[in-house]
């Protein structure tokens, strides 16, 4: 049995519904999911009933980030840390987020493994599930601060984030939203 999947839309971001205004791409047309001929006549009828939809937003392409690190005064504003043992590859939130977030983990991971997972050319399967896991547990206030405390910059997380698969995710709801779209003056400028 197949089942078609429907478009993404983001219901909370008008100006990236649709494509409009150049602020998104628009996505590819998504091809129908195969669920093979071995489901019961109940899930028969709720797929005929409900149509899919992912989840999560795609996030924007990497060049739509700016790389610039948060000014002091973006710092100051969040009262982030500037001690060297709370930021970059010690950020504070990152440390706090996978505290939380990762406490069954055989090996728990870092915020210097964060660092060096959002650097990786080529991502190992730890590092790509160190960042799908701050990609869907990190709050929006943890992604700003994590930026504050010079663990990444927007570009180089979207960048990270794209190589390693994981453009649709959680995050890509806030971090779209700190996208400079065409014609706008960027953070770099």
């Amino acid at each position: 049995m197949e089942i078609k999947q429907h478009d993404y839309i983001d219901w909370n971001s008008p100006g990236t519904m649709f494509p409009l205004r150049g602020e998104r791409p628009g996505e590819a047309p998504l091809g129908d999911i195969d669920l093979g001929d071995d489901l019961s006549p109940e899930m028969v009828a709720l797929t005929k009933r409900t149509a899919y939809r992912p989840s999560d937003p795609e996030l924007l392409p990497a060049e739509r980030f700016s790389d610039a690190p948060a000014p002091a005064w973006q710092r100051r504003m969040i009262d982030a840390p500037t001690r060297p043992e709370e930021t970059r590859e010690r950020s504070r939130s990152v440390a706090l987020r996978f505290g939380r977030s990762c406490s069954g983990w055989r090996r728990q991971p870092t915020a210097e493994e964060f660092y060096e997972a959002v650097r990786a050319a080529a991502p190992t399967e730890r590092q790509r599930a160190i960042l799908d896991t701050w990609a869907t547990e990190a709050e929006w206030e943890e992604l700003l601060a994590a930026w504050t405390e010079h663990a990444y910059t927007f570009r180089g997380l979207a960048t990270a984030l794209h190589r390693a698969g994981l453009s649709r995710c959680p995050a890509a709801a806030a971090l779209n939203r700190w996208a400079i779209y065409p014609g706008q003056p960027g953070i770099d400028d």
